[in-house]
């Protein structure tokens, strides 16, 4: 089995297009990583990175009971929601995905569940993909 470090490296490799995005918009934006202004790169960031160094979790969470995922939409609907500049059809999407999930204390605790594991597993890689966002590569 591979390591930890060479497994975070590969998908380092593979979420480069990413990883640029999100540096690119870190030295644009007038916050800088600490803000909200590059929400939808650190997103697209963690979806890649999560599918490949976290299978289970990514699945559990992204996939769960829609091509989306309704503890995904639950989650990122703080965003997608009020994005200006998203599709009407997706700002519904988030939205409904949201209300569906806390219509249910049980769906609402299986996000959070689903949302944890996968926040452990992604730390468990931390140490290996942690990179300077000052400036892209």
């Amino acid at each position: 089995m591979e390591n930890r470090e060479g497994r975070a490296k590969s998908a380092m490799a593979a979420c480069s297009e990413a990883i640029k995005r999100r540096k690119f918009c870190y030295t644009q934006s007038n916050e800088g990583k600490q803000g909200e202004e590059c929400v939808r790169e650190e997103l697209e960031e963690k979806r890649c990175m999560a599918e490949l160094l976290c299978p289970a979790e990514f699945k559990a969470f992204y996939h769960a009971q829609s091509s989306k995922g309704i503890c995904a939409l639950w989650a990122e609907a703080f965003f997608f929601a009020a994005a200006r500049d998203e599709p009407p059809h997706s700002r519904e999407e988030h939205v409904e995905g949201k209300r569906h999930v806390d219509a249910s204390s049980q769906r609402t605790q299986v996000c959070r569940d689903a949302s944890h594991a996968l926040t452990l597993c992604l730390a468990k890689y931390s140490p290996y993909t942690a990179a300077d966002d000052s400036a892209p590569s």
